[in-house]
Order: C-alpha cells, then sequence, then structure tokens
C-alpha cells in the first residue's frame, strides 16, 4: 500500500535535487559515476510521487546525466539505463500504470547505438551492440510497436559480421556466448510461435 502525505513530492524532489548535486561535485572516478547515476536513475524509476510536471525534468536530468559521463562505454550503458525511466516509471496520475513513451524509448536506443558506434575499440563496441540488441529484444517483446524486427535482423548482422572480425581470446569468447544466449532465446520465441513476433526473424 501506497501512503500518500502532504509535502511528499516536494521532500522527493529535495532528496534527487540533493542526490544529483553530490553526484556533479563529489564523484569523478569514471567508474564511480556510472556506478552512482545508475542508482540514481533506478530509485527514481521506483519513485510514485511525482507529477508529470516534476517527473519529466528529473527524466531529462537523468538522461542529460548518462551522455556526459567519461567514456563512451560509460554513456551507452547509461543512456540503456535512462531507456526504462520511458517505460517502467510511474508519476503520481496514475502509480498503477507505468509510462509507456515508446518514441522516447526509441531515441534512447539509437543515442545508445551512435555512442557504441563512435567507440574505437572493436572488442568494446561489439560487447555494446549486444548490450543493445537485449534491450532492443526486451522492448520489443513488452510491446513497444516502435521497434520492429527488422531493427533487431540488422542489429543482430551488426554483431555478427563484427564479432566474427574479432580475435579469439576469453572476452570475445564471452561476448559470443551472452550473443548466442540472446540469439538463442529469439529462436526459441519462434518455434513456439511461428506466426507470432518473431516471424521474421532471419537467423534460422
Amino acid at each position: 500500500m501506497i501512503i500518500m502525505y502532504e509535502a511528499q513530492e516536494t521532500m522527493a524532489y529535495e532528496f534527487m535535487s540533493q542526490a544529483f548535486s553530490l553526484y556533479e561535485d563529489e564523484i569523478s572516478d569514471s567508474r564511480a559515476q556510472l556506478a552512482a547515476i545508475t542508482l540514481i536513475i533506478s530509485t527514481f524509476q521506483q519513485m510514485k510521487c511525482f507529477s508529470e510536471e516534476n517527473h519529466d525534468p528529473l527524466r531529462t536530468q537523468c538522461a542529460l546525466a548518462a551522455a556526459k559521463l567519461l567514456k563512451k562505454p560509460d554513456q551507452c550503458q547509461g543512456v540503456l539505463t535512462v531507456s526504462h525511466l520511458f517505460w517502467s516509471a510511474y508519476t503520481s496520475a496514475d502509480t498503477t500504470k507505468p509510462i509507456r513513451d515508446s518514441k522516447k524509448v526509441l531515441d534512447c536506443l539509437k543515442k545508445a547505438l551512435k555512442i557504441a558506434n563512435q567507440c574505437m575499440d572493436a572488442t568494446v563496441q561489439v560487447q555494446l551492440f549486444n548490450q543493445i540488441l537485449n534491450s532492443y529484444v526486451l522492448f520489443y517483446e513488452d510491446g513497444n510497436d516502435l521497434i520492429t524486427i527488422e531493427m533487431i535482423n540488422e542489429l543482430v548482422t551488426r554483431i555478427q559480421t563484427d564479432l566474427s572480425a574479432l580475435e579469439g581470446g576469453m572476452e570475445v569468447a564471452q561476448i559470443s556466448g551472452l550473443y548466442d544466449r540472446t540469439v538463442d532465446h529469439i529462436k526459441l520465441k519462434k518455434a513456439e510461435s511461428p506466426t507470432g513476433k518473431y516471424a521474421k526473424f532471419s537467423i534460422e
């Protein structure tokens, strides 16, 4: 049961503001920054006391902070985390139904792809592509109608091509294993429903 009380939103907003102030003023290490902004975003996602008037600028602040992380891989992961604020966060207007902003989610995923493409390390780039693929699959299965199987197919093809160009090693093997599990999941879904969402998945 959620118990609402007067000034709850004001106090919560101050809590979030102080969290951002501490993040910006006190944390300089890149790894610590990623951990902190992930925690801030995840905490905010669970809060249900904000009106849309206050929720929107806080979402924007989270997105800006994620995009300004020092390292490109961290930026990519941060933006992927922010995407959930536009899909599974709540406002006080309805604490039973989460926000469902398909366009904003897709914008976040496209931005994550753009950032990943800017990474110079080929192994890190493929690792990020795989994380982005998992996000595409998650939102696709959860009903985001702006995400299409064609987008997923395109990303799968890109990952396959890039993986084949990497030299072997434990890290590459781990990335390949994670990718294979994602593809196996999609294949299983396709086999369970040959005419369903994954009917046009390009890999048999």
